[in-house]
């Protein structure tokens, strides 16, 4: 006989304390950014966070087969999205070898998964504000760790991944900065939605955590000189502030500054290459500021529009005399140089349905108290998570599809959102019992 869950029938606030398999799934979030630590063997950590995440997806899995509720979102975030996205793609993949087709395939297919495993999650009662808050809590350590790095150069610890000579200073713990930076930006707007929660029971200590977590989040960014996630969360603030304002919010310009002026403005300036700039604004000084990036865009726009309807194939391009795809810091004009324009457009309707469903719960609970405020504060978190995606695909070779464990936050949220759209959209039709009843933020 199979097993009932009342944890979906009651008022938020009164269950969803986190199993296993969504306290599994928080931790792995937490850490999903951080590659290595200390002088543990990567292949060590990054078993372990294999095996979190699979002990998460099989344990919430197995509860909802047991409940005999398996429900699939039936639009672009469900099988449907799945369809769409890898026939966006498709030009590129008749093109490419089939290992890389392989990993192509895979990627796209895992970023599904976990939205369709943060979906039925939320939809049979588990909380997505406790998953994603402790998520947001596991991160701040890791991003103070780089914080204190960079101030008092402890811990030294050197960094795997780019030989001698660089340390957790300047690559942050994960493989390079700009995927330190990128990854962290994402927690952000989450660390925003925590602290209306946090701020529920205690103003002071919503503040509290609002301030310390942009200080540490912010701070690991500028000490790594990661530019386009720090871009990215400066973007996540200032809307943040305009559509839902933190009580004295003036409190967090001494924060800021306090930061700013520890860790020395000349220092930061030659952290974030601000000082190649005092060379004037000529194109040369430009390509130098970007590392290179404008002749590579150049070459790329050039090979875009050689082929502009069928692309050269995933990592095919230098094969075909052209850059390496892999070098092409603009996530769409890449997913055009190797797939077409199809795959373009297919990523940009991809975005819009994810925003829409964020868009969705927060029109739908802004006017609301308790429950349909903390609604409101996840959709608006969840939108900022992928507008900070966006705008790091701007200056960044990827979008949503690659380096899965640096979106696993994105991915997670939009599952979220997606679950909680679809229960409104089920009050509507009555299709689940007493209005006055809800599954749990």
């Amino acid at each position: 006989m199979k097993g009932r869950d009342r944890s979906a029938e009651l008022p938020f606030g009164q269950g969803a304390r986190l199993d296993l398999g969504g306290t599994f799934l928080a931790v792995y979030l937490g850490t999903s950014p951080v590659y290595w630590f200390a002088n543990v063997p990567v292949q060590l950590v990054s078993a372990i966070k294999y095996v979190l995440v699979a002990i998460a997806v099989m344990a919430i899995w197995i509860r909802i087969v047991r409940l005999g509720r398996i429900i699939l979102p039936f639009d672009l975030t469900g099988p449907p999205g799945l369809v769409f996205a890898l026939f966006s793609m498709s030009t590129g993949f008749l093109q490419s070898d089939v290992g890389v087709v392989a990993s192509r395939f895979y990627d796209v297919a895992l970023a599904f998964l976990f939205i369709w495993t943060m979906y039925i999650y939320v939809l049979n009662g588990g909380s997505a504000i406790r998953v994603l808050g402790l998520a947001s809590v596991v991160i701040l350590p890791f991003c103070a760790l780089v914080v204190s790095a960079g101030l008092l150069g402890i811990p030294n610890w050197p960094a795997p991944f780019l030989g001698s000579g660089f340390t957790i200073a300047d690559t942050g713990l994960g493989g390079v900065r700009t995927g330190w930076s990128f990854g962290v930006s994402l927690f952000l707007p989450i660390c925003l939605v925590t602290s209306e929660q946090i701020g529920r029971a205690s103003p002071r200590h919503g503040l509290l955590f609002v301030v310390v977590s942009t200080v540490v989040i912010v701070g690991s960014q500028l000490v790594t000189g990661g530019r386009s996630g720090l871009v990215a969360s400066l973007i996540v603030l200032v809307v943040w502030q305009l559509v839902r304002p933190i009580r004295r919010w003036a409190w967090l310009l001494p924060a800021y500054s306090g930061a700013l002026l520890a860790l020395d403005w000349a220092w930061v300036s030659w952290r974030l290459r601000f000082d190649i700039l005092s060379g004037g604004a000529g194109y040369a000084t430009l390509n130098r500021f970007s590392g290179g990036r404008l002749d590579v865009l150049a070459a790329a726009v050039d090979a875009f529009l050689a082929k502009p309807f069928t692309g050269y194939g995933f990592e095919q391009t230098a094969l075909k005399g052209i850059q390496t795809a892999g070098f092409i810091h603009n996530g769409w004009l890449r997913i055009g140089v190797e797939a077409g324009v199809l795959a373009i457009v297919g990523h940009l309707v991809l975005a819009g349905a994810f925003i829409v469903k964020g868009f969705q719960v927060y029109v739908h609970a802004n006017r609301g108290r308790g429950s349909e405020s903390m609604l409101a504060a996840l959709g608006l978190g969840v939108m900022l998570v992928i507008v900070a995606t966006l705008t790091v695909s701007m200056f960044e070779p990827g979008i949503f599809f690659g380096t899965f464990q640096t979106r696993a936050l994105l991915f997670a949220g939009v599952g979220a959102v997606s679950a909680h759209a679809a229960h409104r959209e089920m009050l509507d039709s009555d299709v689940v019992g007493d209005r006055s009843k809800g599954i749990p933020a």
